[in-house]
Order: C-alpha cells, then sequence, then structure tokens
C-alpha cells in the first residue's frame, strides 16, 4: 500500500501519527465541561468536594439578582474576550454608585458635543468597589485617563465648562476628570486585561484545556497550509496525494477542536450561568421575579457589558407602562447643556454614544506604533 501511495514507510508513519495526535486534540476538546451534580444551576457550592456531571447545554435559568462579580467580569464572560466595553461598563457602574457622572456638552469647534467624566460630591454607596471598579476610578482621579497628547492639545478650559453649565440652568457640580473621546486607549486596554486576570485568579479557565484550544488552532492552520503546498505539488507532479489527506484531515479535526473546546471549570459554568440568566431577565424583564422600573434603570452597567443596551431599553419602555419614573430621575449621574433626555430611548442613545466616543479622537491612541499591543484579553474590537 506504501508503494501505492508513493511514498516511503516512514512517511506512512509520520502521517498517520500525524492524523492520530490531531484525531487525539479533538476527542479531547469535543469532551464537555464538567459542571457540579448537587448544586443548582447558577450557585457557587460551599467549599469542600463536590460530584461532578456532563455540563448541559440547555439554557441558564432565568436570575434575578446581579451575578456575584463585577459588570466588567461578566462582560468577558459572556463575550469569551474583553475589549472597551470593559471600560464603558465600569464607567457606568461608578456613575450608578454616585461616584462620577457625564455632561454632554456642545463643542462648537466640531458641532458635536464632548461628553465630560466628572467626579461627583454626592453621597456613594459606600466602599465596596470591585476592584477593577477602584482602579478606574484612582486613573481618573490621577489624571492619566486621557491621553497625554489629547490633552496638551485639548486643555479643560474650567471657565467655558462653568460658563456653559449655568447658561443651561444646571447646577456646576463636580470636578471634570477626563473626556470621552480622548480616553487613553492604552488605560481602556489595560482595564480589559484586568478584566481577564480577574477571571483566571477566580480559577473560571482551565488552563490546561485552554491549551487545547492553541494546539487546535495550530493543527488547522499547519495542516490547511500542508493541504495548500501537497495539493500544488499534486496538480504539479500528480504526487503528494497523500499528504494532502493527512493535511486536510489534520486542518479539519484542528478546526473542530478551536470551535467546539470549552476550557470553563466547574466554577467557570456556575459564573457563566449566572451572567446568561441575568442578561435572561435584562431582556425579559419580568414582573412576576421581581422587575421593577426603578432597579431595571440602574443595569446600564450589565446593559453594556452583555452587549443587550437595546434590549434593556425594550424592558424599560415596558416596565414605564405601569411605573411612574421619569428618565432624569433614573440617570442623575449624566447631563446634557443643549437638550433633556425625557425617553429611554434616548437615554440608551446617549448611553451608546458614549460606547462610540470612548477613545474616538485619533489623539487617543496612545499605543506604541511598535511594537503595537494586540487587542486585549484582547480580540474584543472596538462596536459602534
Amino acid at each position: 500500500m506504501v508503494q501505492t501511495l508513493g511514498i516511503t514507510v516512514p512517511e506512512f508513519v509520520a502521517g498517520l501519527a500525524l492524523v492520530v495526535f490531531a484525531l487525539a486534540v479533538m476527542l479531547v476538546a469535543l469532551r464537555a465541561s464538567r459542571a457540579y451534580a448537587d448544586t443548582p444551576r447558577g450557585e457557587f457550592p460551599r467549599i469542600g468536594k463536590h460530584p461532578l456531571r456532563r455540563a448541559g447545554t440547555d439554557e441558564a435559568p432565568l436570575r434575578s439578582a446581579p451575578p456575584e462579580m463585577s459588570p466588567g467580569v461578566g462582560g468577558f464572560l459572556y463575550r469569551g474576550s474583553a475589549g472597551d466595553e470593559s471600560t464603558t461598563a465600569t464607567l457606568f457602574e461608578l456613575a450608578r454608585r454616585g461616584y462620577i457622572g457625564f455632561v454632554f456638552m456642545t463643542d462648537h469647534t466640531t458641532a458635536g458635543q464632548r461628553v465630560y467624566i466628572v467626579r461627583l460630591d454626592r453621597e456613594s454607596e459606600g466602599d465596596d468597589l470591585p476592584e477593577d471598579a477602584r482602579s478606574l476610578l484612582a486613573v481618573l482621579e490621577s489624571g492619566r485617563a486621557e491621553s497625554a497628547a489629547y490633552a496638551a492639545a485639548n486643555p479643560v478650559d474650567s471657565v467655558s465648562y462653568r460658563s456653559a453649565l449655568e447658561s443651561a440652568g444646571l447646577p456646576v457640580e463636580g470636578k471634570p476628570l477626563a473626556r470621552v473621546q480622548g480616553y487613553s486607549l492604552r488605560a481602556s486596554l489595560a482595564q480589559a486585561e484586568a478584566e481577564k486576570r480577574e477571571v483566571l485568579t477566580r480559577g473560571w479557565y482551565s488552563r490546561r484545556r485552554e491549551a487545547l484550544g492553541t494546539i487546535g488552532a495550530v493543527l488547522a492552520g499547519v495542516g490547511a497550509l500542508g493541504a495548500l503546498g501537497a495539493l500544488i505539488w499534486l496538480i504539479a507532479t500528480g504526487l503528494g496525494g497523500f499528504w494532502f489527506g493527512v493535511s486536510a484531515a489534520v486542518a479539519l479535526m484542528g478546526l473542530v477542536a478551536v470551535l467546539r473546546y470549552s476550557s470553563l471549570t466547574p466554577d467557570g459554568i456556575v459564573a457563566c450561568d449566572q451572567v446568561a440568566g441575568f442578561r435572561r431577565f435584562l431582556i425579559e424583564a419580568p414582573r412576576s421575579e421581581g422587575a421593577t422600573l426603578a432597579g431595571f434603570a440602574g443595569y446600564s452597567s450589565w446593559a453594556s457589558a452583555l452587549d443587550c443596551m437595546k434590549e434593556w431599553e425594550n424592558s424599560l419602555e415596558r416596565l414605564a407602562v405601569v411605573e411612574n419614573m421619569t428618565v432624569a430621575d433614573a440617570v442623575p449621574w449624566m447631563v446634557s447643556t443643549s437638550n433633556e433626555w425625557t425617553t429611554w430611548a434616548g437615554l440608551t442613545e446617549a448611553l451608546m454614544g458614549i460606547e462610540r466616543r470612548l477613545h474616538s479622537h485619533p489623539l487617543a491612541d496612545d499605543l506604541d506604533a511598535s511594537p503595537r499591543k494586540k487587542r486585549p484579553a484582547g480580540e474584543g474590537k472596538k462596536r459602534g
């Protein structure tokens, strides 16, 4: 058979070994993650050993309480990566807690708007800030939130800022800390990396199973290149059919491993169930589970983190049918000198505007040209 294939015995053995190895990687990757067998889904167990079972693939149960983690960490679990939403979700959480606010102000030089992040003096909810929110607040208060180039080219004019607020009949409250457009890209990437570290520190991902994805990606890439080279050789000489088959099989099994592997630990399964269950709550807003307009108005950080801002808006609209609450009362931490938000759609558009404007100014990109850092945690690309 070896002679028929036009290869030597060592070549046959090497090709067979590659196929067997790729098959083993694929089969291990297809093995489902393990979940706790004696604990309801979405609940962390008590300390100690617990029996495990095959993790289910059905929808996570609805959860009416926020997950036991920060919105930024929850966003990483939901998306599988972290990007700009790590910063915006954490900013919204700091605002909800009373630490910061946003001021939308007309920019006469661009006919657009600048969005200021201001430090508020209101009473906050206490010092129980998650670590990622505490570190971001420290960045804001240190004056390092804006890129140095943007800050130098666009110094804050405190007199004009105060005058604009007074002219609009708004209270002069808070100290400007940064502008969203000039928010440092480096600081945003660092925030995303912090969310990734938090997830890894909590042991929600298995590094051993994470390696399966890496191995699968290598097999898929090398196999695809090998198949291409073997195909060219086959067309040119009529030889190489064996290696084309081996390479194609290795590439296919590597791709299956990449697409199907899961690196979640049992605790990671619980955390993801909490995130998925709470996202269902934000979208469905069942009154039977305690959904209220006042409560939902405080979930902008989670709506941003879990990429369901428009669904959250729809839930607010439904809840507002039977509950009376103004948009201004819902978000006292956000004001504008040119308009007042009177609808929930206007509110979500303003929040999504913050997401789109984050380090949107060219001078906000303060990464070194080389080596340019990869997107953190990293493939989370900028929305909007």
